[in-house]
């Protein structure tokens, strides 16, 4: 097998980030919120939310495990971003391919290659 470039290392990492992302995102819906909760001297994450008019609230995971922390933190931004997702699936799996845009090929004049990025 060979070898990934470097580009292709940085995507598959990239992609795996926002796939674990977007399954969190999954799980929480937008109109709940993420709370604390102290049991027996420890802190752990709670998703609150209100579903069919009852009242749930779902146990995440300790405070101190940072990745679920960063994911709690900018669970505002998290969103899902299938399309993005796909495109990166794309890149990995397709040999890159001409481009015969106008724009691409004066840039691929200059830089010698047809290749569009």
């Amino acid at each position: 097998m060979a070898d990934l470039s470097l580009a292709s290392q940085t995507m598959f990492a990239e992609l795996l980030q926002r796939c674990l992302d977007a399954e969190f995102d999954a799980l929480y819906n937008e109109r709940g919120r993420f709370v604390r909760v102290r049991s027996r001297g420890r802190l752990y994450w709670h998703f609150r939310s209100t579903v069919a008019g009852e009242k749930r609230q779902i146990y995440v995971g300790p405070v101190t495990d940072a990745s679920i922390t960063d994911r709690v933190t900018r669970f505002a931004e998290i969103k899902s971003d299938f399309k993005e997702r796909r495109e990166l699936v794309r890149a990995l799996i397709e040999p890159p391919r001409v481009c015969r845009r106008p724009i691409c090929l004066s840039h691929a004049a200059m830089a010698g290659s047809s290749i569009c990025a």
